[in-house]
């Protein structure tokens, strides 16, 4: 097992909107990389839109080990997934710790939730809220320190991700994240 590798779940097959999803599973993956984890996205190595090549089997023996052999697994269960829960599943009879993130007001399986493995629960009104949160959870999981890990330009690429933020919720969100430079950039954006 590779003691920093953490496995994204997330919907493929049927999520709802499926570039914007896929994207949001990358800027996890960054946030896992800045922070020095090795993160695995499931649709860069077996989209079921784009590799096609690859046998229900495959897809299924893949990515089962990439889930055995990771240290973390983040599960956005914002949408029903089975995949998402096999998963889940996978990583729980493994002893694997499992960070769940989901957006405000959607209503989670308390099953999947029930899981004894679950170190955390995001739950965001905002995907840079959930970026920032999971940040510092996966930094507290790991026992890292944040200073100097994630500066401000990429928390403004961050802010470019989504223009359906608005500024209130980057102003809370800086704040939360508790750094010298998150404190010097708000009030910049408060203008």
């Amino acid at each position: 097992m590779d003691n920093k590798k953490v496995y994204i779940a997330g919907a493929l097959t049927h999520a709802t909107q499926p570039k914007e999803i896929r994207q949001f599973y990358e800027q996890i993956g960054e946030i896992c990389a800045k922070l020095g984890c090795n993160p695995y996205i499931p649709h860069l190595v077996t989209d079921p839109c784009v590799h096609r090549e690859f046998s229900p089997q495959e897809v299924f023996q893949k990515d089962k080990a990439e889930v055995l052999s990771s240290s973390l697994l983040i599960a956005y269960v914002g949408e029903t997934s089975i995949g998402v829960g096999i998963e889940i599943a996978f990583a729980e009879s493994a002893n694997i710790p499992i960070i769940m993130i989901y957006e405000k007001g959607v209503e989670v399986s308390r099953f999947a939730r029930g899981a004894p493995t679950i170190v955390a629960e995001i739950i965001y009104s905002s995907k840079l809220d959930a970026l920032l949160q999971l940040f510092k959870t996966i930094a507290k999981h790991y026992n890292l320190s944040i200073e100097g890990r994630i500066g401000k330009h990429e928390i403004l690429s961050l802010l470019s991700f989504s223009n359906r933020v608005v500024k209130s919720s980057w102003i809370s969100a800086l704040k939360n994240l508790k750094v010298r430079w998150a404190n010097n950039l708000i009030p910049k954006l408060s203008q």
